[in-house]
C-alpha cells in the first residue's frame, strides 16, 4: 500500500469491517481497481458502496470475470447467500446466473440478426439464386438435345 494511502485506508477499513480477512495491501489495491474500473474515478476517498462487496463476490466467483459481470454475478451470489445457501452453492448460482444470461443474450443477437435479414430481404426485388433443377428436369433436358447414355467405368489400382 503507498505511503499517501494510508490515511485513507484506515477510513476504509472502517467501512468494510466484513472483509476483515482480507489484508490491507489487498483491500486498498481491490478498492482502488474498483473505482477506477467500475466508477472510473482515479483519486478516490474511503466511502462504503455496495456494489464493491458485489464486484468482490463476482471476481470471487470467476476472477476473469469483467467489472460489469463481476458486479452482475456477485449480486446473485449476495442472493444465494442472503437466502441460506452455502458459499459454494452460492458462487455455483452466480456462475450459472451469468452463463444463462450469456446464452440468453447470444440467442437474442442471433433472433436480431436473422430478423434484420428478413427485412432487408423483404425489400429485395431481384430474383436471387439459380432455379432448383430436379431429376425430371435433367432427364427432359438430356431428351431436348438427344443425349445419349454412356457407360464409364474406372478400375482402382487396390
Amino acid at each position: 500500500m503507498p505511503e499517501y494511502g494510508q490515511e485513507e485506508f484506515a477510513e476504509l477499513r472502517s467501512y468494510y469491517p466484513e472483509l476483515s480477512m482480507v489484508s490491507d495491501g489487498s483491500l486498498y489495491s481491490l478498492f482502488d481497481v474498483f473505482q477506477m474500473e467500475c466508477r472510473f474515478v482515479n483519486g478516490w476517498s474511503a466511502n462504503r458502496d455496495d456494489d464493491f462487496l458485489f464486484y468482490l463476490l463476482g471476481k470471487v466467483a470467476d476472477s476473469k470475470n469483467d467489472h460489469e459481470t463481476a458486479k452482475e454475478v456477485g449480486e446473485w451470489v449476495a442472493d444465494a447467500l442472503l437466502h441460506g445457501a452455502t458459499l459454494d452453492a452460492a458462487l455455483e448460482t452466480g456462475r450459472s446466473a451469468d452463463g444463462y444470461n450469456q446464452a440468453i443474450g447470444k440467442l437474442a443477437h442471433r433472433i436480431a440478426d436473422a430478423m434484420r435479414f428478413l427485412a432487408d430481404d423483404k425489400k429485395a426485388t431481384d430474383l436471387r439464386g439459380r432455379p432448383i433443377t430436379t431429376m425430371g428436369d435433367t432427364m427432359r433436358l438430356g431428351r431436348k438435345f438427344n443425349a445419349t447414355a454412356m457407360v464409364v467405368e474406372q478400375k482402382l489400382p487396390f
